[in-house]
């Protein structure tokens, strides 16, 4: 994580209790990134991002020095597809350099302002290279020239994740896309699956229950990784990553941790494993 000179010593304070492996990179010439969000709703569900300072992306090489990261077999990459084609390239090859052996999963989640029917081509191309690309449906609308669906849409979201497969990986069967569509849940497909749709964890009943959509992209991709190295199936992995969403945007901010007596990791006072048998127990998958 690279830390601009401004970062709240808070946030910080709390990340520790995380017990995750937590690699800081000091940036004192540069302020922490300041995006601004514009809401559509009181309630938080309808977004626009923007940054009005530089990003502190972690890049390739601020892996040198780290090799436990390095060695990495997943690796969550926010970029273009021009600086996508870069980083890969940059990764392996400094993994090569440093003896490791095999290629890692790369989980794309592309950057809103790439997003454009322009760029089109160029996530074609570097899409042979990549192992999941996990857009929203908004964004998959522009990239290919389409108007958006309505999030309760499911045909013309499926409509959306087969064309892009269809033009992207061809007769390679390489590469999948994992769809994210807010209210209207998660929908996966490959040149090997039909279009598996994932509802989000909170259904119509229970919208007051999802307080925030910030930070839930990148709780359902790092769950989602997670999922990959336990189960090695996309749409059980897929599960991971929407009970992961389904904690972050309980509250503005980030959930709570806690332990049961028995030691048990708690989020919001809520067993994750439990949460994610509880959605499996009631998610049933097309054929």
């Amino acid at each position: 994580m690279r830390v601009g000179n401004n970062f709240p010593s808070s946030a910080l304070k709390t990340m520790k209790t995380w017990e995750t492996t937590l690699q800081r990179l000091e940036e004192p010439n540069h302020g922490l990134t300041n995006p601004v969000f514009e809401y559509g709703d009181t309630h938080f569900r309808s977004r626009f991002s923007k940054c009005l300072t530089r990003t502190l992306e972690v890049l390739p090489d601020h892996l040198v020095d780290t090799p436990h990261l390095l060695s990495s077999k997943v690796f969550h990459v926010v970029a273009g597809p021009v600086a996508l084609k870069q980083q890969i390239a940059r990764l392996l090859h400094l993994r090569k350099q440093a003896g490791l052996k095999g290629r890692p999963f790369i989980l794309w989640e592309p950057a809103n302002e790439s997003c454009t029917q322009d760029n089109k081509q160029a996530f074609l191309e570097v899409m042979p290279q990549v192992d999941v690309i996990s857009p929203t449906h908004f964004q998959l609308a522009i990239i290919l020239g389409r108007k958006a669906p309505v999030f309760y849409d499911q045909v013309g979201i499926k409509g959306l994740s087969s064309e892009f497969i269809h033009l992207a990986v061809g007769k390679s069967c390489k590469g999948a896309i994992v769809l994210r569509a807010g209210r209207g849940g998660f929908f996966i497909k490959s040149g090997w699956i039909p279009t598996q749709h994932l509802p989000a964890f909170y259904q119509a009943t229970q919208h007051h229950r999802s307080v925030d959509v910030t930070g839930e992209g990148s709780a359902f991709l790092g769950a989602l990784a997670i999922g990959l190295l336990e189960t090695g199936n996309l749409v059980e992995a897929a599960m991971y990553g929407v009970v992961a969403t389904s904690f972050a945007g309980e509250q503005v901010g980030v959930p709570a941790l806690s332990h049961a007596e028995d030691g048990r990791e708690l989020w919001n006072n809520q067993s994750v494993r439990s949460r994610l048998a509880e959605y499996r127990a009631h998610v049933s998958l097309d054929d």
